[in-house]
């Protein structure tokens, strides 16, 4: 994500953008994992301008899934919360195709030789006036203030 920032920080000429940290990754946010997250947005809420909490609903209902997390973190109000429909590949198959496949992962391993440890270097594949079009993206452009440069 901090790659996606960065470059969308260059495109929009927005140099008072500043990301500071990332956060931490789970991959399931169940048991302990649930506990992390609050501890980790309790101490961000004091610290950040804005908290994004990025998940993948892999296909389950992205509203549904939000309001999972919001019952958990409710404290916060600077927390924002990004589900993607499917995976955060979500933005990269719609980039190149301009649809969304219901395992980005695999269209991508499928036709691109993609792997997961790979994710960064295709921000620079991201063409964000295709994304503009899509709802997680647009909500994402719209939580780091960006989205002026979009209309």
């Amino acid at each position: 994500m901090r790659k996606i920032i960065y470059k969308l920080k260059h495109y929009c000429k927005a140099s008072d953008l500043e990301v500071y940290n990332t956060g931490s990754s789970y991959n399931t946010y169940r048991g302990s994992h649930y506990d992390k997250l609050v501890k980790i947005v309790r101490v961000l809420c004091n610290l950040c301008d804005i908290i994004i909490i990025t998940k993948d609903a892999d296909g389950r209902n992205v509203y549904e899934e939000e309001n999972k997390l919001k019952n958990l973190i409710n404290n916060c109000e600077k927390v924002k919360f990004l589900i993607f429909n499917y995976q955060i590949e979500d933005w990269i198959v719609y980039s190149l195709t301009r649809h969304l496949d219901p395992n980005p992962t695999e269209y991508l391993k499928t036709h691109y030789q993609y792997e997961k440890y790979k994710l960064d270097e295709y921000a620079d594949k991201l063409k964000f006036e295709i994304l503009k079009n899509l709802d997680s993206f647009y909500k994402f452009i719209q939580y780091i203030k960006l989205e002026k440069c979009f209309s």
